[in-house]
């Protein structure tokens, strides 16, 4: 009974630590990817006979990662979120304050599973509620994919290793939860798959016993996770994003890895200067310094991982699941940028494992630090009530007094010679510094989510070499009426990445309506070379055509947008103005005709008719 009562008093605690750390950040807006899944979905969303298209359709969306989005369990939660509680953003906020908290709070139940020690299940959690690197995960809306994904894994977990207390049904029944929540964790985010590859290999080095026995009950998710990535395939076309951050051989790709995992690892550890866009540059030869430091570092955390096991199995644990659950996002799949703190979310739960079991060695550490002596320390002794013989002599009789004297034991009022101050309570002191710390750094970090102006200002100045923060500052300043700075950004992006074909789709629109045409046909036929199927930077390309005069060509790149997406609304709508132009009435009216199927309202729909109406009156 009184361990439940402990439990009960430490779920209590951890989940105010994590509302009290984030509660704050319920006021951030939509931001970056939310209108895109969320704030501008509304019509989608709120029709639940979408929900038949999520299990073999990308969500129609085009979003921060150059992907189709794929993942129906945060599709299915984003539903429920804006029918049956809203769509207010403080609302998301609050679902995902509550499933980062709930993932604290099974953090501490696995923990204790595994390690039967509540202390450090404690400090473990408190971490983990509290730390830095989940801001993006936690504020940012759209970061709830990891979030999500965690939730069903340490499910999963909980569940795998709960089962072999039992036996018979129970036991059937907690593997068969253990699956089921293994699959929403898949179709919540593709990193999930590498929770079984760890727990089996946990089990292969931590204790003996045959690998055939091992390995058993491990099938079931393999077979489980072959039929996931074909299934993804078939939908998406790839694993990973299909286009990769950098062009590197796979060679290039093993270099680099190192250097993630020194990226993360000292995140980790100082979680300072988080950036919402960072970048790892790619190693390119196996001279440089950066690749061999990075190496050793990783060649000593992977020692101590395993001399540990047997002798701290809760570091040693930590570390193994930082470095197993941190493969998905190694680049060794094409992913689109090399690292990004949102993907640390469930890798942090080693780290926090790790710090907890420093912390639990610290308070508990009994040797004093110094002693502070008192000065002018007095003893004072009572004494004994006097005896005083009775008249005419005779045995003396003790007064009342002197008989409570004798039948209660001596005191002795001191002070102490000294108070001695141990290690165990200085570093108590300063782990609760350290979850201070935590909190303020969220809170002060929570400040850039508060529109997408703030985002990308801060993510430009904190990463001016990456080409989407500055492709998206420019986005922003060209919606705010300043194309001139929006130019410039856009100029920054594709300075840093001459193969970002949206940089250099946005810069050569930007150049056209500075009048700077030559210039803008540059970029946008590079635009279109560096992805063929480029739907806006065809219509972009034939609008500037157009402006040159040149309807040939103008009427091709039109007539290639249409081919390619023939919803595309404006590529429609500029072709037929295109052809009215050149006095092509009738093809004119038959693409007015197909744009006004795809107008999108009403004020734009009237316009297309009253350009058909036109053409009509002529006689064509």
């Amino acid at each position: 009974m009184k361990n439940r009562w402990t439990h009960l008093v430490f779920i209590v605690l951890i989940a105010t630590v994590s509302i009290l750390v984030f509660y704050k950040t319920i006021r951030t807006g939509f931001v970056s990817d939310d209108v895109e899944l969320i704030s501008g979905k509304g019509d989608f969303l709120k029709n639940w006979d979408n929900l038949k298209t999520i299990w073999d359709k990308p969500f129609p969306a085009a979003t921060y990662e150059p992907i189709p989005f794929y993942r129906p369990v945060i599709t299915l939660v984003n539903f429920m979120n804006y029918n049956w509680l809203g769509n207010a953003a403080h609302i998301y906020h609050l679902v995902n304050v509550g499933f980062h908290t709930f993932n604290a709070i099974l953090l501490y139940l696995l923990i204790f599973l595994l390690f039967k020690d509540e202390l450090l299940s404690l400090l473990t959690a408190l971490f983990f509620a509290a730390h830095p690197i989940h801001t993006n995960s936690v504020v940012w809306i759209s970061g709830r994919t990891d979030v999500i994904a965690g939730f069903f894994l340490l499910l999963t977990a909980i569940m795998f290793v709960k089962r072999k207390d039992y036996t018979g049904a129970s036991k059937t029944l907690l593997f068969t939860g253990s699956i089921i929540t293994f699959i929403f964790a898949l179709f919540s985010k593709e990193i999930a798959f590498v929770l079984p590859l760890f727990l089996f290999i946990w089990d292969w080095i931590s204790e003996e016993g045959s690998f055939k026995k091992k390995i058993i009950p491990y099938l079931p998710f393999a077979v489980v996770t072959i039929l996931y990535m074909v299934w993804r395939v078939s939908v998406i076309g790839n694993l990973g994003t299909g286009k990769p951050y950098i062009s590197t051989n796979i060679f290039q790709k093993f270099l680099s890895v190192f250097p993630i995992y020194f990226y993360y690892f000292k995140n980790f550890i100082l979680p300072v200067h988080l950036n919402f866009s960072p970048r790892v540059l790619a190693i390119t030869t196996i001279f440089s310094l950066k690749f061999w430091g990075a190496l050793i570092f990783f060649a000593v955390v992977f020692a101590l991982g395993r001399t540990l096991r047997k002798t701290s199995k809760e570091i040693s644990f930590g570390i193994f699941w930082i470095l197993v659950t941190l493969i998905p996002v190694l680049n060794l799949v094409p992913l689109y940028a090399s690292v990004k703190e949102w993907w640390a979310y469930i890798p942090s739960m080693g780290f926090c494992l790790i710090l907890g079991k420093i912390a639990l060695w610290g308070i508990s550490w009994e040797k004093s630090w110094f002693a502070i002596k008192i000065p002018g320390r007095k003893h004072k002794e009572e004494q004994p009530a006097e005896i005083s013989p009775p008249p005419g002599g005779g045995i003396p009789v003790a007064s009342s007094e002197g008989l409570i004297a004798e039948a209660l034991p001596k005191k002795r009022l001191e002070l102490p010679e000294r108070i001695t101050i141990k290690w165990g309570y200085v570093l108590t002191l300063f782990f609760a510094l350290i979850l201070i710390f935590y909190a303020f750094t969220i809170k002060s970090r929570a400040r850039i989510f508060r529109n997408d102006y703030h985002l990308w200002v801060n993510t430009s100045k904190m990463a001016p070499y990456d080409a989407l923060a500055n492709n998206a500052y420019g986005k922003i300043l060209k919606r705010k009426g300043v194309p001139r700075w929006a130019k410039m950004a856009f100029q920054k992006a594709v300075e840093a990445d001459s193969n970002f074909a949206e940089g250099r789709n946005n810069f050569g629109s930007s150049l056209e309506m500075s009048n700077q045409d030559d210039s803008a046909l540059v970029q946008l036929k590079a635009a279109v070379w560096l992805d063929p199927g480029y739907v806006d930077a065809y219509n972009n390309l034939g609008i500037l055509y157009g402006k040159k005069m040149e309807y040939d060509s103008s009427v091709m790149a039109f007539q290639r947008a249409v081919d390619l997406d023939s919803t595309y609304y404006l590529s429609s709508k500029n072709l037929a103005i295109t052809y009215g132009d050149i006095g092509n009435f009738p093809k004119a009216l038959e693409n007015f005709e197909k744009a006004l199927r795809f107008a999108p309202n009403q004020q734009e729909a009237d316009a297309i008719k009253r350009e058909i109406n036109q053409i009509r009156v002529r006689g064509y």
